[in-house]
């Protein structure tokens, strides 16, 4: 295994214990702050990491993931530090960036359509389809902040609830059942035990965005979320 693979599994697995961590402690407290610095930390060297693998082994799929995840770390980080959401530089460069990932992505998922196999780089059409809704999808709700130049409070926290949350369900799916799995012992890898964590981020996920929009009004230590 190369250093920068090992680099990127490394980090990997520490960005889903610190993800852990922020995500099971209480939100805005300081264990929720210190483990959420870590994880970002951790999740743009693994994003890097795994971008300079993909280039090397001409790996599209992976490039488009590590740009994905490095903007859904990035913009969650930026909407935790914010305590006010408005349109800036900062959300208008992440805005067109997302864009260019996901018009990249959903063009090579075409081009994998129309192969006999129906895959490019032996990844299959589908999974490029993915990437590219999800970074369009995002994309759609930062156009929401351009055009209206401002987020309420529970926006915002749902903003950096989902983009945190994805980004970590990308780790995990990493760690679990790609790359990472392979640390795994056969018995472990052939049990299905380590599809188990993904569907539960996405439910985690679905729960707090829910509360958030739907419950009460976010208490003032949630709302004063910075990360600074």
């Amino acid at each position: 295994m190369s250093m920068v693979v090992l680099v990127h599994v490394f980090f990997g697995t520490l960005a889903v214990f610190s993800g852990f961590i922020a995500m099971c402690s209480s939100k805005g407290n300081k264990w929720h702050r210190a483990a959420g610095k870590g994880y970002v930390m951790s999740m743009l060297v693994m994003a890097i990491a795994g971008a300079l693998a993909a280039a090397f082994l001409s790996q599209t799929i992976n490039l488009i993931a590590a740009a994905l995840t490095s903007y859904l770390v990035l913009t969650s980080w930026h909407a935790a530090k914010k305590s006010v959401m408005e349109r800036g530089k900062f959300s208008i460069t992440a805005c067109f960036t997302i864009l260019c990932v996901s018009i990249a992505s959903l063009w090579v998922g075409w081009l994998a359509l129309q192969s006999p196999e129906g895959a490019y780089q032996d990844f299959h059409f589908s999974a490029y389809f993915f990437l590219g809704g999800i970074s369009m999808f995002a994309f759609i709700l930062d156009g929401y902040l351009m055009l209206k130049g401002t987020l309420s409070p529970k926006q915002r926290l749902v903003r950096h609830i989902w983009r945190m949350t994805f980004s970590y369900f990308i780790a995990v799916g990493s760690l679990f059942t790609g790359p990472g799995s392979s640390a795994f012992p056969d018995m472990i890898q052939n049990s299905g035990v380590l599809s188990i964590p993904e569907p539960l981020v996405l439910l985690f996920m679905l729960f707090w965005v829910g509360k958030t929009l739907w419950g009460g009004k976010p208490k003032p230590r949630e709302i004063e979320t910075n990360v600074d």
